[in-house]
């Protein structure tokens, strides 16, 4: 028995090791963007791309545009620095509305100015498990919005995030940031989430005008043998102030 387990574990090292990087980073990766229902990232006929969390904290961002910019295919173009354009096959503008953004799902579209504000959604990213880009046309299986592709902000649920989780972060243009998360179990099947995120910073690099912008989400999970239900809700306030500034030519 034991000539054949060590056999078993030989041919797989084997396997791994004959593996190219593509191959290994996708491994144990799964999607459900491309088909609504969970699939290996290996066998989706789509030109998919997904970046995990652990790549998010390797990579130093601070934000979800700003991650978005690590994966191949995406445009993200910094307009200030709280102001982003993100869009996929070649087509960049302020509120790009041919690119579906969903959060767990749920589209985060905004009907009123045609387009994603990337600052109303701006979690805490340890929150978030993977970031799935389908990069094409969607629209049979998400509708309209979905002409040029797919981006879908999958979280981790929330007995994945018991505990508390505390972190601050200084930068240029008096950039300050403090997220807060208190996860907590309620009984043997639900657990639940509190997460709060506050940015404060110069809104453009070459003056003091002054941005604010506050987050905070509530994720609850119910668990029981085949049974699942999530309750999510949240909410952003953001503040700026402008002052004018005229240039003059001699």
């Amino acid at each position: 028995m034991s000539f054949y387990s060590a056999a078993s574990a030989s041919s797989d090292i084997d396997n791994l090791m004959s593996m190219d990087l593509d191959e290994l980073t996708s491994q144990n990766v799964t999607v459900t963007t491309a088909a609504k229902k969970e699939q290996p990232l290996n066998d989706v006929p789509a030109a998919i791309y997904v970046i995990t969390n652990e790549q998010i904290r390797r990579s130093g961002v601070r934000s979800i545009a700003e991650a978005l910019a690590l994966a191949p295919g995406v445009q993200v173009t910094k307009l200030s620095e709280f102001n982003w354009q993100v869009s996929l096959r070649g087509l960049n503008e302020t509120l790009f509305n041919k690119l579906l953004v969903m959060v767990d799902g749920r589209s985060v579209f905004s009907p009123l100015m045609s387009g994603t504000f990337w600052h109303t959604i701006d979690t805490i990213l340890d929150d978030i498990d993977r970031i799935e880009i389908l990069r094409g046309s969607a629209g049979t299986m998400w509708g309209g919005n979905a002409t040029n592709g797919v981006i879908n902000i999958i979280t981790k649920n929330s007995n994945e995030t018991l505990g508390q989780f505390f972190e601050i972060a200084h930068g240029q243009y008096n950039y300050k940031e403090a997220d807060y998360r208190y996860g907590f179990q309620l009984n043997d099947f639900t657990t639940a989430r509190l997460s709060v995120k506050g940015v404060q910073s110069d809104y453009y690099s070459f003056n003091d005008d002054e941005w604010n912008n506050y987050n905070v989400a509530f994720r609850t999970d119910y668990i029981e043998d085949y049974q699942f239900l999530t309750f999510q809700l949240g909410g952003y306030h953001t503040k700026s102030e402008h002052s004018s500034w005229y240039t003059y030519d001699f």
